[in-house]
């Protein structure tokens, strides 16, 4: 039997029939201050939802949510305005619950120049008693601001609980003139969840969002998502972190155990390019961290590979031991000053060369260069342009006629080659 289109909507409450949000009053904190009796069991009981979804935006939806709309109740699940649209998008969505949030621009009541201050109220000619409600916040503009709140509107008058400066954390009076922004929203949430853990509470774990999978239809799933974050293609800008896991910084300075885990998966992480960009880093770390990438030593067989076009190019073990490596070579026989991009330099010569190594100021202490040279012919001469810096413990270095293996190492002040 297929459940009505219509939503049906079930409150465990006998008040139900004259029950309406709109009954309920609230203070200036936002906090409910004329609940009855006969609304309490609100507080406890159940809220359902069915529908079959179809078609378009709300026809799509089951339940929905809108914060500061700019057009209500046109949800944008499956959005097509023409027939045209239909071919571009071709996914036929349905949603189960769905929310957001506009951040609004102020309207022109929510702006007052003209100003006057006391302690506890705010005049000025500009104040709409029609628009402004109490528990509205009240911001001033400027390089010291001040903030409030709404507690009774009288024709041209705001009674406040007083205002306090957002810099000195100081009650006072703000300057007369200041421009007062009403309901200036700086942050929004499309959602908000959150648990809680009281100290006498019997509960031992805990999830603030679960979201399950039961998959008996694709074998090979590709876009089969836990969660999906995605800057629209409507948005000018970027977002900043599309996962973010923080710690408290006041109060009791707890942290997250793990940041982020992923358990027992075919690939823990993956890192690739989208259709039309591509990462500028793969992964960054940038913490004071004492040891920014560790390793248990439990990998079966490499903890690092580089491999490209199926050929393993490096690889270090679990115990840190380096199985395959490779340095950038490059060959030269002639005048050749050193590149500090280059690993190791095969000398093929047939006469004397001089060879510059690299400058100090692109190097670092312990940098080190391999140098080879296979011919029995010429004599290589080191120089350095660094003043001040030896080689050897003199300004040049010579390396007679025969071929040999050396490294050039720099230790901070001077090189050596041995």
């Amino acid at each position: 039997m297929r459940i009505s289109q219509t939503i049906v909507l079930f409150l465990t409450t006998s008040a139900i029939s004259s029950f309406s949000f709109a009954d309920i009053s609230t203070t200036p904190l936002g906090i409910p201050s004329n609940i009855e009796p006969r609304y309490t069991p609100i507080q406890t009981s159940n809220i359902f939802a069915a529908k079959d979804t179809y078609g378009m935006r709300s026809n799509a939806v089951v339940a929905a949510f809108q914060a500061n709309p700019e057009k209500p109740f046109d949800f944008p699940i499956l959005g097509f305005n023409t027939l045209e649209d239909m071919a571009v998008y071709s996914d036929r969505d349905s949603v189960g619950l769905y929310a957001d949030n506009t951040a609004p621009a102020l309207k022109a009541w929510e702006i007052l120049n003209k100003t006057e201050f006391t302690l506890t109220t705010l005049i000025s000619e500009d104040i709409n008693e029609q628009k402004i409600q109490p528990g509205m916040i009240l911001n001033t503009e400027g390089e010291t601001k001040w903030t409030s709140y709404v507690l009774q509107v009288n024709k041209n008058k705001i009674i406040t609980p007083g205002w306090i400066n957002t810099k000195t954390k100081q009650k006072g009076v703000p300057p007369a003139g200041s421009k007062v922004l009403i309901n200036p929203i700086t942050k929004i949430w499309a959602t908000n969840f959150n648990i809680f853990l009281p100290e006498n509470s019997l509960a031992s774990s805990a999830v603030i969002q679960e979201n399950g999978l039961i998959n008996a239809n694709i074998q090979h799933p590709y876009t089969l998502n836990g969660i999906d974050t995605v800057v629209l293609p409507q948005s000018k800008y970027g977002g900043t972190a599309a996962y973010l896991a923080r710690s408290a910084i006041d109060g009791y300075r707890q942290r997250w155990l793990v940041g982020f885990m992923s358990q027992g998966n075919e690939v823990n992480f993956t890192s690739t390019d989208s259709l039309i960009n591509s990462p500028s880093v793969g992964f960054f770390e940038d913490s004071s961290a004492q040891d920014g990438v560790l390793f248990s030593g439990r990998n079966k067989q490499n903890s690092i590979v580089w491999k490209s076009e199926g050929r393993i190019l490096a690889s270090i073990d679990p115990n840190g031991l380096i199985t395959k490596i490779g340095y950038k070579t490059e060959t030269i026989s002639d005048n050749t000053e050193m590149s500090d991009s280059i690993g190791r330099y095969i000398i093929n010569n047939q006469k004397n060369i001089t060879l510059k190594l690299p400058s100090t100021s692109q190097i670092f202490v312990g940098y080190t260069v391999k140098i080879s040279k296979v011919t029995p012919k010429g004599t290589i001469t080191f120089v350095t342009s660094d003043k001040d810096v030896m080689i050897n413990g003199n300004e040049k270095e010579m390396l007679n006629e025969k071929p040999w293996n050396k490294e050039a190492f720099f230790d901070g002040k001077n090189w050596f080659i041995l």
